[in-house]
């Protein structure tokens, strides 16, 4: 696999499907290829352009978990993680994660379409909460129905996840700059039993 800012950044590797990354890296061919003006924006315009050349659910819903992580990366957040596993949290994997010296984890479950998926990201912001009380849990997504999830959580049972949100809104944009003024960190060594640590390219 030719270096390019995906492999730099550490967000894929050689086992990582090519076809998609070949078409990703057709649309973006640098992480700057595109004008930047807010988060929101950014996800629009190219989350556009994905959605129309990625036709099926698996690779599309990698394309927008790496679209959220070039937006971090856009917004100098770095290090983060990428597709993690705790070593005392079982069965639950987090797509996206930071981790602050302030309140420990802040997560992002991404999911292009809800249905029932929410469900799955509310249990594993419920048991992250169990081992880090101030952690922070947000579910990403292009979903236009995502209001009719926002409210099934509003008014359950007490949830572990605090906000549902598309990322072509501007939401996005404030809790983005919320995240911003943490200190983000490096997690402690032996929390993951798996993980992808992804950092701005040199």
């Amino acid at each position: 696999m030719k270096n390019n800012y995906m492999s730099d950044s550490g967000l894929v590797n050689p086992k990582s499907s090519a076809k998609l990354i070949a078409t990703i890296l057709k649309i973006q061919p640098k992480l700057e290829h595109f004008p930047y003006k807010s988060p929101s924006l950014y996800n629009e315009k190219v989350w556009k352009m994905l959605d129309t050349a990625i036709r099926d659910n698996s690779s599309r819903g990698s394309a927008f978990e790496f679209l959220i992580a070039f937006t971090l990366l856009r917004e100098n957040i770095s290090p983060f993680y990428y597709q993690v596993e705790f070593s005392n949290i079982a069965w639950a994997e987090f797509d996206i994660l930071i981790y602050t010296e302030e309140i420990g984890p802040i997560v992002f479950s991404c999911k292009t379409s809800l249905r029932e998926r929410w469900k799955q990201a509310e249990l594993e912001a419920q048991l992250l909460r169990r081992d880090f009380p101030n952690s922070r849990s947000f579910l990403i997504t292009m979903d236009p129905h995502e209001s009719s999830v926002a409210n099934k959580i509003k008014n359950g049972p007490k949830s572990g996840l605090e906000k549902v949100m598309r990322s072509n809104q501007p939401v996005f944009n404030r809790i983005i700059e919320e995240i911003k003024s943490y200190t983000v960190i490096k997690a402690p060594v032996g929390i993951f039993s798996k993980s992808t640590l992804v950092s701005l390219p040199l």
